[in-house]
């Protein structure tokens, strides 16, 4: 289970959705989609928090439930192998009485257009930063780690040879060992394709990937913490 910071989870504006039944995490894991149902009603469309698999997904509220027969037709999509054993497990959660309410959860990968607030920020900051990242990230693959919670780390390779790339969301720090790394009021692309990569894969949400920007930009730019020796 990977714990979020409490400024993380406050900067993301997500909420915590855990899953304490091991084989529907799995599945969501696998599938990236599951079908769940909760003690809670909350028809919103939005971002949650899956501890069990350290990363962002979205929740979409479906309907209520009252009756076993209102989960047939999403068995297939829930992670148990029969509508009777989800049935249990739903009863033995929740009870007879109290009220019950099905949503969707996603870790789908998502195109930067699904990134709507993200993509309008950059657009209207870094224009050709954001061009050039997407560039890179649509003929490259990214090599990243994570060497503590929430700081992210890659080797992105640029037109002088490949730079270290790192974006630390605690403390919403950017740093980057190419040249063009100038510290206050500027983002290099390197640093762009890194949190887009993240953001496009759920590690972090738009909401996470802006306010790093903009409190970045406030700042100097630490030197990076790692360096092309971590990846040798």
């Amino acid at each position: 289970m990977s714990e979020i910071p409490k400024e993380v989870l406050k900067k993301s504006g997500a909420r915590v959705m855990s899953f304490r039944v091991g084989r529907v995490a799995e599945f969501l894991r696998r599938n990236k989609v599951v079908y769940t149902v909760r003690g809670y009603c909350d028809v919103d469309m939005r971002d949650v928090w899956i501890p069990e698999l350290g990363l962002f997904g979205t929740r979409i509220y479906i309907r209520e439930v009252f009756s076993e027969a209102d989960l047939r037709m999403y068995i297939k999509e829930s992670g148990f192998s029969s509508l009777a054993m989800w049935w249990a497990v739903v009863r033995r959660m929740y009870g007879d009485s109290k009220r019950k309410h099905l949503y969707q959860v996603s870790i789908e990968p998502v195109l930067l257009d699904v990134l709507h607030g993200l993509k309008m920020y950059l657009l209207r900051h870094h224009r050709r930063q954001l061009k050039t990242a997407i560039e890179y990230l649509e003929h490259s693959q990214i090599k990243y780690f994570v060497p503590e919670d929430f700081t992210f780390s890659a080797v992105i390779k640029g037109r002088h040879g490949d730079y270290v790339t790192q974006a630390d969301f605690v403390k919403d720090e950017i740093s980057c060992s190419c040249q063009a790394n100038r510290g206050r009021g500027f983002v290099c692309w390197h640093s762009v394709a890194l949190v887009l990569y993240l953001a496009q894969n759920r590690y972090i949400n738009d909401n996470l990937a802006i306010a790093l920007f903009r409190n970045y930009l406030n700042k100097g730019a630490p030197e990076p913490q790692v360096t092309i020796n971590h990846f040798i």
